[in-house]
């Protein structure tokens, strides 16, 4: 894990891309070094399930928006971009969105 400090840059892509190819983009080299509801510690925390984390993302509903409301559900892909003195790095992750056609 490496600490806020130690970071120079911190990128958030995150898109849907259907079933035909064609990528759509809800965040696009969106800054998240401690900007738009990323929040990176420099020491290493803990939550109450005794995970240990030094990044936390508070997803936004914008987030979890269905780019195609035709389907059950879909998935969103986060891309995390990061640079720091002496490298860089990406690291990938899937988010299933479910589409809630009734919500009670």
């Amino acid at each position: 894990m490496v600490p806020a400090t130690a970071l120079t840059s911190l990128t958030l892509s995150l898109y849907a891309r259907s079933a035909t190819g064609v990528t759509t983009f809800i965040r696009n080299h969106q800054d998240a070094l401690n900007a738009n509801g990323v929040t990176v510690f420099n020491t290493i925390q803990v939550n109450p399930s005794g995970r240990l984390y030094n990044l936390r993302w508070n997803i936004s509903p914008l987030d979890t928006v269905m780019v195609d409301s035709t389907k059950a559900h879909e998935r969103h892909i986060g891309l995390w971009e990061y640079v720091w003195l002496n490298g860089r790095g990406k690291h990938e992750i899937v988010i299933t969105i479910r589409n809630l056609s009734v919500v009670i």
